[in-house]
């Protein structure tokens, strides 16, 4: 008999969160830290027990304690052993052996981040529209990197083990630019260069040059990484996020067209990452996830031209829609251990 409470994890590259999940996947309470990407692994390990002790000490019967954790790659699903993800700073890390160890529990699962999103939506998405149980479910999460996934009849598709570990790595197909301009820009080299956080600044910067309002130029460059395509993605839509009006009150007046471009012109390449996606994986539904989503609909049109230029004739009609899953990791997360 399965417990009444689990607990979910989701590492992302800018915090680790934690919750409590009931048999009905609603959650309790949750938990949340920064990752600290500079403390390297005692700085995330700390962060991370922290979070899910929190979660532990409130619940009331620990003899069947369960974790599931959603965590970015290059990871091993069998092992549960992080092979230093880029975004976490934990170089190479035996997660599932040392949260069973300081939790003293069997029962600990860990996937790449976006499975467990995508099982968040196969079993708690609030429709077929929205991909719950459809067998051939597909994620693309442009964010701080670029990251898919494509569930199976309810299962991960991790591919061969040949790698040393498993996952599924569309981002780092091979991809310049759609364009002789773009190619000599050396913007990147493959899709996560274009799409993500990364691919935002760079497009910004070497594409269209320095904005001409000094003003932004000025708050983008004095920015820390992890913000800049935060912060262009504000002046590009309006400024619709509360937390850049607050934190950034004598900026919100001011308006910038080469941001706004600079969205249409990842919106582009997204477009192009996801009719690759989809031709090779074929799913049912192509599900949008990823702080860089948020700027779908200054990206939409963009998205669909390049997608239905570049796909094959039976999917140009596939549905692409934005999710609108709460805490998606965490409840996906919190489906490795029923």
């Amino acid at each position: 008999m399965e417990p009444e409470f689990v607990i979910g994890v989701d590492i992302g590259g800018t915090n680790i969160r934690a919750g409590t999940i009931d048999q009905n996947g609603k959650i309790i309470s949750k938990s949340h830290r920064p990752v600290e990407h500079n403390k390297g692994q005692t700085g995330f390990e700390k962060n991370l027990m922290y979070c899910i002790k929190e979660e532990v000490d409130k619940l009331e019967n620990i003899d069947d304690l369960r974790i599931g954790i959603g965590s970015p790659s290059p990871l091993n699903p069998i092992t549960g052993f992080l092979h230093s993800p880029i975004n976490v700073g934990c170089g190479e890390y035996p997660l599932k052996d040392r949260v069973m160890e300081k939790f003293n529990t069997k029962f600990v699962e860990v996937r790449n981040d976006l499975d467990a999103i995508a099982l968040g939506y196969y079993n708690y998405g609030e429709n077929s529209d929205q991909g719950r149980g459809l067998p051939y479910l597909a994620v693309i999460a442009p964010g701080t990197g670029l990251g898919s996934s494509i569930l199976i009849e309810g299962k991960p598709y991790f591919g061969s083990s040949r790698s040393g570990f498993l996952a599924l790595e569309h981002h780092k197909t091979p991809y310049f630019g759609s364009t002789l301009e773009e190619i000599k820009a050396r913007i990147g080299k493959d899709f996560e260069d274009f799409t993500a956080g990364k691919g935002v600044i760079s497009i910004y910067s070497k594409l269209f040059g320095c904005s001409k309002n000094p003003k932004i130029a000025e708050l983008i460059e004095n920015t820390a990484y992890e913000e800049k395509a935060w912060i262009i993605n504000n002046f590009a839509s309006n400024y619709k996020d509360e937390k850049f009006k607050q934190n950034y009150p004598k900026y919100v007046n001011l308006k910038d067209a080469i941001c706004k471009k600079t969205y249409e012109n990842v919106g582009k390449h997204l477009g192009y990452a996801i009719a690759a996606f989809v031709t090779n994986f074929n799913p049912d539904i192509v599900i949008l996830e990823g702080s860089i989503s948020n700027a779908y609909n200054i990206m939409k049109a963009e998205i669909l031209n390049a997608y239905r230029k570049s796909v094959w004739e039976p999917h140009k009609d596939l549905p692409i829609v934005v999710g609108r899953l709460k805490d998606a990791g965490i409840k996906g997360a919190s489906t490795l251990v029923r």
